[in-house]
């Protein structure tokens, strides 16, 4: 069998790093793999190239030069002649059907990351590339979703047969307990050692609702002063962040709360925490940041947004979005149980990712639907 997939760039993120374990995984079972990227210069590549995953750059000039990509798109296709092509994400997607016609008998499935997202709060072209997306979606062989609630957006224009939900996979091997260097982050934010260190770790955006986690932090902070809170974030410095840190000064929790970030290796970082928030109010579909952190034996309070829910099961607590009182309510709960049985907590947690959502069942899933799609 031969499968191609399609995305952006091989930057370091959630989607890259799935695809990267996927594509690698797919390798080693014997399946010829390629990637097509729109840009190169990824840091995945090194990865897939080591692993026998041959990557190529369709050398895409700029956010607008659509027609030339896709003609490169179909002549890189029609020389691979995989099996099965795989978009990852709108643009990707949304390219790999248009190339459909011209591309003989390999089939198209389309990879879908996210859910419910308010397309308002994006620019138009960002909007029109999703609406776009789900319009063509018909037209597509298959459907891989990494989340129920993904899946649900689709139903209304695919057949269901053509759609699969396939949840991440998680390398459990990479991100474990007691990996972390707990000393020296606590040592970096000023912090005694034993402080309890709640997160949110997310990028610095509208739908990720940093707001309502401060607000949260606030309520726990005037219960708890000894509690402390850290945003994690790649885009640390943008200047929204800077409204975001004159609101947790308003709210008198400026000394309680730490920015910092990006980090190379999040493996090394969750298991220093003790509890993991998810804020988002729309948007998600698998949120890998809970599932890695509930990997590393930390648990987690989430949102009810996409499938949250369904990731931490009774391990977790969910709160409805926007809801500060019960987000603090949640979080409280959680450091009591965290204070009182940690280690079997942390086993329980651990025990889900490996029972729902390793990196093992991911490629299982995965090559039993591409097969099936593939020779249909």
């Amino acid at each position: 069998m031969k499968v191609c997939f399609l995305i952006r760039a091989m930057d370091r993120g959630g989607a890259e790093r799935q695809l990267t374990n996927l594509a690698c995984d797919l390798s080693k079972q014997g399946v010829e793999v390629s990637v097509l990227t729109f840009y190169s210069g990824g840091v995945l590549e090194e990865t897939l190239q080591r692993a026998g995953v041959s990557v190529q750059c369709l050398e895409k000039s700029g956010r607008w030069n659509v027609f030339g990509t896709l003609i490169s798109l179909i002549k890189a296709v029609r020389k691979l002649r995989p099996d099965v092509l795989h978009g990852y994400l709108p643009t990707a997607n949304l390219l790999a059907v248009l190339a459909k016609p011209f591309i003989g008998p390999t089939k198209v499935i389309l990879g879908v990351r996210a859910s419910d997202i308010n397309l308002s709060q994006y620019d138009g072209v960002t909007a029109w590339s999703y609406r776009i997306e789900r319009f063509l979606s018909r037209f597509a062989d298959g459907v891989i979703s990494n989340s129920h609630a993904g899946a649900k957006i689709y139903k209304t224009r695919v057949q269901s047969r053509k759609i699969s939900v396939i949840p991440n996979g998680i390398d459990t091997q990479l991100f474990r307990p007691g990996k972390g260097e707990l000393e020296p982050l606590r040592e970096n934010l000023g912090l005694v050692a034993g402080t309890t260190l709640v997160a949110l770790v997310a990028r610095v955006d509208p739908m990720k609702d940093h707001k309502t986690f401060l607000q949260m932090a606030e309520i726990v902070h005037n219960q708890q002063p000894g509690v402390q809170f850290v945003c994690i974030a790649a885009n640390i410095d943008c200047s929204a962040t800077m409204d975001l840190k004159q609101l947790s000064r308003e709210l008198g929790i400026e000394d309680g709360v730490h920015w910092v970030g990006p980090f190379e290796d999040m493996s090394r970082v969750y298991p220093t925490l003790d509890i993991v928030v998810l804020s988002s109010i729309c948007g998600e579909g698998f949120p890998n940041v809970i599932a890695e952190a509930m990997a590393c034996g930390v648990p987690c309070v989430v949102t009810d947004v996409g499938d949250a829910a369904i990731v931490v099961g009774d391990s977790g607590i969910v709160v409805p979005v926007r809801d500060s009182d019960a987000m603090a309510t949640g979080v409280s709960k959680l450091l009591l149980r965290v204070h009182e049985e940690r280690d079997v907590l942390s086993s329980e947690v651990r025990e889900r990712i490996f029972a729902h959502f390793s990196r093992a069942k991911l490629l299982q899933r995965s090559l039993e639907f591409m097969t099936k799609t593939g020779s249909a």
